[in-house]
């Protein structure tokens, strides 16, 4: 049997598109599950991009 290639979302956006999309997740999981999933991991995502990491701190910034 040959195997089949799966692509996965690379970034959390992609993924909770996919997610957002997808049949099976609301069925599965259901409709509100799914729908507050998404929400919560929405703003956690919002919420990581509003923070400067070290790394950014340390490299970014001393070039600007």
């Amino acid at each position: 049997m040959r195997a089949q290639s799966i692509s996965l979302p690379l970034t959390l956006e992609e993924a909770l598109g996919v997610m957002a999309e997808s049949a099976a997740c609301r069925e599965y999981l259901g409709e509100a599950f799914t729908t507050g999933y998404i929400a919560v991991k929405q703003a956690d995502l919002a919420s990581y991009k509003r923070v400067i990491s070290s790394w950014e701190r340390e490299f970014l910034l001393l070039t600007v």
